[in-house]
């Protein structure tokens, strides 16, 4: 898949899986490749990342093709650097327009688990949870809970409901995950776990349920929200490795685009004309993340 910056790439960062060179031609690599993929599998290993969850924005989106290719194939071969690695999938089209909603229906909802079930949760690497497939679903600040006092009303409407019905009905139940809101845990329709996903802001804690670090949050065009600071991301790492949450995430591996990835890479200019240059007073933070994350990983 060929790259043409600024046209199919928006970000203040360059991946870096060569530090030798200065390549934007091949480092700006697509997601489908193997050499990539094996990259990025070693480095996960060393960051000590125990689960990678996958952005997935529907059948037969890109996202979808991808990590098909990734748990089918890839995850099955034996010369994956990172055969004890497990996947799970984040749903974005809860609180993200697709289709024309962003707010899917129970029966999109079942669609949905049932492909998801058909195609991906009896491969070895999908990551299982009291024997349930696991699915994270994101959310948008509309999404809410269920008014209802029992969880029975059908004409609710609401993001747990909504998710909770479509659970009982799919063919596979799964270990569901949703994104927190204001008052989450009294809801009625109460989902297996719960986590937040807020990478502006350099750590969130929900309890016994999800403890979330940033490196930091910097949306192309736009002002820098969360500056890049690793003492700062040491220190909430360090808080993270001492929490006993079941979900400790690191938001993000490598969403380039809005300059949350912790994944090597270096800060640079982009040009209308398509080309990218190092920013001379940027951050090439190279492997100095992932260096943190497996250090005080290694200390817990």
């Amino acid at each position: 898949m060929g790259h043409t910056p600024a046209q199919n790439w928006f970000s203040n960062y360059l991946p870096d899986p060569n530090p030798a060179a200065f390549d934007p031609a091949n480092e700006l690599y697509s997601s489908n490749n193997d050499g990539t993929i094996y990259w990025q599998l070693r480095k996960l290993a060393e960051a000590k990342q125990e689960v990678a969850i996958a952005s997935w924005w529907g059948q037969n989106h890109k996202t979808d093709t991808n990590f098909r290719h990734i748990i089918k194939d890839v995850m099955n071969r034996p010369d994956n650097p990172y055969p004890n690695l497990r996947w799970a999938l984040y749903h974005e089209c809860e609180g993200n327009t697709c289709n024309g909603t962003t707010n899917p229906s129970v029966s999109q909802l079942v669609t949905e688990l049932n492909y998801i079930a058909a195609n991906y949760v009896s491969e070895p690497g999908y990551l299982r949870v009291n024997d349930k497939p696991v699915i994270f679903v994101y959310g948008d600040g509309t999404d809410g809970g269920s008014a209802n006092t029992n969880c029975s009303d059908t004409s609710d409407t609401s993001m747990t409901h909504r998710w909770k019905l479509a659970n009982n009905q799919a063919t596979t139940r799964f270990y569901i995950v949703l994104k927190v809101f204001g008052g989450f845990a009294g809801d009625p329709c109460q989902p297996d776990s719960w986590h937040q996903y807020a990478p502006a802001v350099r750590s969130d804690s929900q309890g016994s349920y999800a403890f979330m670090v940033s490196p930091g949050f910097w949306l192309d065009g736009n002002p820098v929200r969360l500056p890049r600071d690793l003492t700062a991301f040491r220190s909430a790492v360090s808080q993270m490795t001492a929490s006993s949450a079941t979900w400790r995430l690191t938001e993000t591996w490598n969403e380039i685009g809005e300059g949350t990835g912790v994944e090597p890479a270096e800060q640079v200019f982009q040009t209308t004309s398509g080309t990218a240059t190092l920013n001379p007073n940027g951050a090439p933070f190279k492997n100095q993340y992932v260096d943190a994350l497996n250090q005080l990983f290694a200390a817990t």
